[in-house]
């Protein structure tokens, strides 16, 4: 299984780290990457460590060592029209509001579960526009916020073992030129650093002073919106069946780290 198997040095290993080392150099894989839809959301809660988003591995999956990924976490915010319909209404936002290039699209706009446009957005006074042809209706508003906010992608081992594999800064990724400065995982710690096996997760985990989400239900009705602005993308080689004593050594190479 590529990864980083060919690093580390073999003959300073466990004996059962040496014989899963060679096993899965020789394993079949697929290039691919995890997507928004592979991973199942939850809200953040603000000023708290939360997982926001978990990929559960049904096979073992290798993360690209120094490839390019995506990553842009959106802060939620909700808001309702007041009783007269087709009044224009000014909605400030609780949180800086950054024009970042990196997202493509900063600001997007939700009337219940119909994706709708503001009149105009203010990014210097943190606030939009809109009118409703409605009354009392649900707005949520996914944005780039830009106070700081810990992200980390995190590898989860099924005893609650866990190893981040990159730590970073919302606030400072939306301000990145990702063409000159594009997000890598450096993963060469060890020859199993980048590997996931089946039955471990991919988390993302955020700490922010607002509410990371890249999901809502805005009627309470179970009906999703997804934020259009929220990517994450990781890229990987996946195998296509579990390897024998693979999860084992994972979790001894998370614990010496």
């Amino acid at each position: 299984m590529p990864g980083n198997a060919q690093r580390g040095r073999p003959e300073q290993m466990p004996e059962q780290a040496q014989r899963v080392l060679e096993r899965i150099k020789s394993v079949p894989t697929d290039k691919g990457a995890l997507t928004r839809s592979d991973f199942a959301f939850s809200a953040g809660t603000p000023d708290q460590r939360t997982v926001i988003a978990e990929f559960q591995a049904e096979r073992p999956y290798s993360i690209r060592h120094q490839d390019t990924f995506d990553l842009s976490l959106m802060a939620r915010e909700t808001f309702t029209t007041d009783g007269t319909a087709d009044n224009t209404e000014t909605f400030n936002l609780s949180n800086n509001l950054l024009e970042s290039s990196t997202v493509g699209q900063s600001f997007a706009l939700f009337e219940g579960n119909s994706r709708v446009k503001a009149d105009s957005v203010d990014y210097d006074g943190n606030s939009f526009d809109y009118t409703d042809d409605g009354t009392d209706n649900t707005l949520t508003a996914f944005y780039a916020a830009g106070e700081q906010a810990l992200v980390s992608i995190q590898k989860v081992a099924p005893n609650g073992s866990v190893e981040e594999l990159f730590v970073g800064d919302i606030g400072q990724i939306h301000r990145r030129d990702q063409n000159d400065n594009p997000l890598t995982m450096d993963l060469d710690a060890s020859p199993f650093q980048p590997i996931i096996p089946t039955d471990f997760s991919l988390e993302v985990a955020v700490n922010a002073p607002y509410t990371a989400a890249v999901t809502a239900d805005p009627d309470g009705d179970g009906t999703e919106v997804t934020a259009p602005n929220a990517l994450l993308d990781v890229p990987h080689r996946g195998a296509p069946n579990k390897v024998p004593e693979l999860a084992a050594v994972v979790r001894q190479d998370m614990a010496r780290k």
